[in-house]
């Protein structure tokens, strides 16, 4: 499947100041949230916003489902420490 364009430049930006490694993993995230939304009946639309500055999911159109929001957490406060 094609990769889905960010909907919101908000979005991209948050992605785009990962690291390389979380980055990557958190876009395989986002690619299987759409993929299972497009393949689950009844689902709808997703839509792709930024929520308490996470990028987030939800499904306005049909309300079938939870808000995902994705992230990762500094491990050093102040550095370029990241988990995923």
């Amino acid at each position: 499947m094609p990769k889905p364009k960010f909907q919101d430049r908000d979005v991209a930006a948050v992605f785009n100041a990962y690291p390389r490694a979380v980055k990557a993993k958190l876009l395989s995230l986002r690619q299987l949230i759409f993929d299972v939304a497009r393949q689950t009946p009844g689902v709808g639309e997703v839509h792709e916003a930024l929520r308490w500055g996470q990028p987030s999911y939800l499904t306005p159109q049909t309300g079938s489902g939870s808000t995902i929001r994705l992230d990762c957490l500094r491990v050093c406060p102040k550095s370029s420490c990241w988990i995923a």
